[in-house]
């Protein structure tokens, strides 16, 4: 039984998690968890896919996921999870 171990910076854990960083943190989606949810959504597909790309954003508030997918979506689908991870994290 493998465990998901990820050193938590402090800079996170002082925040109390990723949802109380400011707008101009710079903070951007973790690829591999990323890749999960777009590769669970495009089995989904219609509405739902177009909505998480449209109306989710980076924690700026202004860049939707599709905007930023534009850029980095090679990079985004290119990241692959830790062995013990693939049957949980490919969507």
């Amino acid at each position: 039984d493998n465990e998901l171990d990820i050193d938590i910076p402090a800079s996170i854990k002082e925040k109390g998690g990723v949802w109380h960083w400011p707008h101009d943190s710079g903070l951007l989606p973790a690829n591999v968890y990323l890749r999960h949810c777009i590769l669970s959504l495009q089995k989904v597909g219609g509405t739902a896919y177009e909505s998480f790309l449209q109306d989710t954003y980076l924690a700026d508030r202004k860049t939707s996921l599709a905007t930023y997918l534009k850029d980095h979506f090679e990079e985004v689908m290119s990241c692959r999870p830790p062995s013990y991870l693939v049957p949980r994290f490919s969507g």
